[in-house]
């Protein structure tokens, strides 16, 4: 069985005059101790999906139908305690950006500790221990001393590793990575997904890593999930979907990378906007902008399908 399952989630965001369709009938599935990439553009609702998972969707957002099971419950009918029992301690989140994560008043060390007393598994002395030892062990020096600092005094890259020692606090099954190497240089970058990968090793904890660049995919991930407009496009294994492309998107992703081995003034682009989540197109979300696309993909919506190790919504074959 697997850890995580997605299924037909659909997520809107509502106004007095226009409905956000921000996630379409999205499916995924997770197993115990994998990294899985979601991948995709700015707004294509990777985050959204991931802040369901944690029943997190503020108003005037709503899950407006789906499933979303956890080793088998399903987190969708769980109460606001259940929920709290579960956020923090089976399942945790590192969020996009750490600066605005942390509380500014409190000492990290404090915060980290924060979970560990508020799930009763330690009292507030013993759960600063165990925080000194999570410092040491996401490779924050002299941990001692920095567990009594403020978020002010740290740089970027030690902020998010601060908040991967809080995800980490009550050892969880699962793990959602938000996008964890945003605005930081690429030697830290490097580090930072290092770490994620000896969390994987160290705790058999499976991560939903959330992000925008196909490389950190292609190193971290087993498997990969593309998202866009709202919907997943393609899922499967990693290396099949990225050595052979089998939706146009994906291709164009590829394309658009630069190569160190190819002169050109120009880089490749997709051509035309991403699509108005208030608008949607009646056939493939992706048709507008595609290079193959035919009379069908602007008339009816493709199914999701699987081919071998990949499933691809797309009316073409590749």
């Amino acid at each position: 069985m697997p850890l995580l399952e997605i299924d037909d989630l659909n997520v809107c965001f509502f106004s007095p005059t226009k409905t956000v369709h921000a996630g379409r009938d999205v499916g995924l599935t997770l197993r115990a101790g994998e990294i899985l990439g979601l991948v995709g553009e700015s707004g294509s609702g990777k985050t959204v999906t991931a802040l369901s998972i944690l029943r997190l969707v503020r108003s005037p957002g709503k899950i407006t139908r789906g499933r979303i099971r956890f080793k088998g419950e399903d987190l969708l009918t769980k109460s606001r305690q259940e929920l709290r029992q579960i956020r923090g301690n089976r399942i945790s989140m590192i969020f996009q950006d750490p600066a605005t994560s942390l509380n500014p008043v409190l000492p990290i060390g404090e915060q980290v500790a924060e979970s560990l007393v508020y799930h009763g598994k330690m009292d507030k002395k013993e759960a600063l221990r165990k925080a000194e030892e999570l410092f040491e062990i996401v490779r924050i020096p002299n941990a001692s001393k920095r567990i009594k600092e403020y978020p002010h005094q740290l740089s970027g890259g030690m902020k998010q590793r601060v908040m991967i020692a809080m995800a980490l606090a009550c050892n969880p099954e699962l793990l959602i990575a938000d996008e964890p190497t945003t605005a930081l240089d690429v030697t830290i970058q490097s580090q930072i997904l290092d770490l994620l990968k000896d969390v994987r090793d160290r705790y058999k904890t499976a991560i939903l890593l959330i992000t925008h660049d196909m490389g950190v995919v292609a190193e971290m991930t087993e498997r990969m999930a593309v998202m866009y407009g709202g919907e997943i496009l393609s899922m499967g294994d990693t290396l099949s979907m990225l050595t052979k492309p089998c939706h146009p998107y994906i291709l164009a992703l590829l394309d658009a990378i630069p190569k160190l081995d190819e002169d050109k003034e120009r880089l490749d682009a997709i051509p035309g906007t991403v699509p108005s989540l208030t608008r949607i197109p009646q056939g493939c979300i992706f048709g507008p902008r595609c290079r193959y696309v035919q009379p069908i993909c602007l008339e009816k919506r493709p199914v999701l399908k699987k081919m071998d190790s990949v499933a691809t919504r797309c009316w073409l074959e590749f």
